[in-house]
């Protein structure tokens, strides 16, 4: 389930990727020889390796499996997404400040999260 966490919390950082034993079981490298901005690693005019995750059917025909059926539980994909997706609580009393209130603790909660939930241990 590594592709969900992506799509929910972002890619590893480059450094993780470049050190990790298990990288190559689930990324592919990939070499860019042109200037510009690479979506996974620091912009540069030398040649660069970056990683890109491998899709559910190279991942399965590498190790000879059947391609898993992924479910989706939410509309959203990112965190902040599904946070912020959730409906709102219904009140009564002063509505456009309640929801203020309610949309500024979902942020704090996102920025909790985010921490928290963060692929790169010296930034937890």
């Amino acid at each position: 389930q590594i592709s969900r966490i992506i799509e929910i919390l972002g890619y590893p950082p480059e450094h993780m990727l470049q050190n990790g034993r298990d990288t190559l079981k689930f990324f592919k490298k990939e070499r860019s020889f042109s200037k510009g901005y690479s979506l996974w690693s620091e912009p540069s005019s030398e040649n660069q390796v970056s990683f890109v995750l491998k899709t559910s059917e190279e991942y399965a025909r590498e190790k000879r499996a059947k391609v898993p059926n992924i479910k989706n539980y939410h509309e959203q994909s990112t965190l902040s997404g599904i946070i912020y997706g959730f409906p709102m609580p219904k009140r009564r009393f002063n509505a456009s400040k309640e929801e203020e209130n309610e949309k500024e603790r979902r942020r704090v909660f996102i920025h909790f999260c985010t921490g928290l939930l963060s692929v790169d241990p010296w930034k937890r």
